[in-house]
């Protein structure tokens, strides 16, 4: 429950308002955020995977399992901060640029 708060309201909601100011298009950027916090989870669990295939006994270990999932939701966020960073990094857009104009 606590990722699906940040996916799909925290992260788009400060996306639109960056993207707003940019010109940009806020859908396109929550997206690529959305993409990146979900493959860097996918990248971390896949890559614990392939650990327990090596060493299975870490399967009991509870402290590899929250490891894993610590370490897979701190990415995430990782992740999706160097997007929303990229976007903040653009220029403000001018207001005569402004399309509706």
């Amino acid at each position: 429950m606590f990722e699906l708060y940040f996916l799909l309201y925290h992260i788009p909601k400060r996306i639109r308002a960056l993207a707003k100011s940019r010109n940009q298009n806020a859908w396109a950027w929550s997206l690529m955020a959305i993409g990146s916090w979900i493959g860097a989870e996918v990248l971390i669990f896949f890559l614990s995977g392939v650990l327990l295939v090596f060493k299975p006994e870490l399967e009991r270990s509870g402290g590899f399992l929250f490891g894993t999932y610590v370490l897979a939701l701190g990415l995430a966020a990782l992740a999706a901060s160097v997007i929303i960073s990229k976007l903040r990094k653009m220029p403000l857009a001018d207001e005569t640029d402004a399309p509706w104009q």
